[in-house]
């Protein structure tokens, strides 16, 4: 497998980089207080974002934007609270 277009291990420098990262990469795993998560650019037909426990796919939820992805609530605090400081296991670009 080629990774050139994998960014592994590496903070978020801002909510605009993790805003990035998601629309043209589409797919971020990161963990967060022990628990992995997975983020998702879904494009197809409607645009939509999608945020699940990591192999608990039938327990996450779908927004229409990435600002309301951030609103979301992960142990009580809302995404956009924490983002720059989850550790990142899988962005790709």
């Amino acid at each position: 497998m080629n990774n050139e277009n994998f960014i592994d291990f590496s903070l978020f420098e801002s909510i605009d980089d993790f805003k990035f990262s998601l629309v043209h990469g589409r797919e971020i795993v990161f963990e967060w207080k022990n628990v992995e998560y997975g983020v998702f650019h879904e494009g197809e037909g409607k645009e939509s974002f999608f945020i699940c426990e990591a192999n608990k796919d039938e327990q996450g939820r779908y927004f229409e934007t990435v600002d309301e992805l951030l609103d979301f609530k992960i142990q009580g605090q809302p995404l956009k609270d924490f983002i720059t400081q989850v550790k990142i296991w899988h962005r790709n670009l």
